[in-house]
């Protein structure tokens, strides 16, 4: 950031940026962070999880480790459709929010919720039924794609819970 500001800072073309004709607008500011800070706590409450569970799983052995290895990849397909479906609503929100479309924001939060809620059951649904199949698209022993497949038999119905979460920042 500091590199692209310098650059900003000392080109001449036309995208300048003039440090003396910068002006906050706190109003502006207040509803930024306001919108930002539950999205980035969101977040970093994830990447937190992550490091206190992996901390955890270590103490269990190899096989352990190695099973949650092939089922963070596998959830980290899940995550990525999520992570879509929150971006698109997130900006589709936000535009209209700016543009004071307050009836669009509700409609448009409403359909991404709804999209959330079938895209995650049915990736659950998927995940039950072809966890064992695809386990072994990560890993070729068997101890690992059992004990990976049991993660993905107790984890993956409850995937559906996640459009509550993406409600609560909406």
């Amino acid at each position: 950031a500091i590199l692209v500001i310098m650059k900003l800072i000392n080109t001449n073309d036309i995208y300048q940026l003039r440090v003396k004709e910068i002006c906050l607008d706190f109003q502006v500011l207040k509803s930024i962070i306001r919108i930002g800070v539950p999205a980035g706590l969101q977040s970093t409450m994830y990447s937190i999880s992550n490091i206190v569970l992996q901390t955890h799983i270590n103490a269990f052995g190899t096989l352990t480790i190695a099973s949650c290895s092939v089922y963070g990849k596998i959830d980290a397909l899940f995550w990525m459709v999520m992570s879509a479906i929150g971006s698109s609503v997130t900006t589709f929100v936000g535009q209209n929010y700016g543009a004071g479309k307050h009836d669009r924001v509700k409609r448009g939060a409403i359909s991404g919720l709804m999209i959330a809620l079938i895209a995650s059951s049915i990736i659950s649904l998927l995940f039950m039924l072809f966890g064992e199949p695809i386990s072994c698209l990560f890993s070729g022993d068997m101890n690992v794609i059992e004990h990976c497949y049991s993660y993905i038999q107790f984890l993956s119905p409850f995937y559906f819970m996640h459009f509550i979460i993406q409600g609560s920042i909406l």
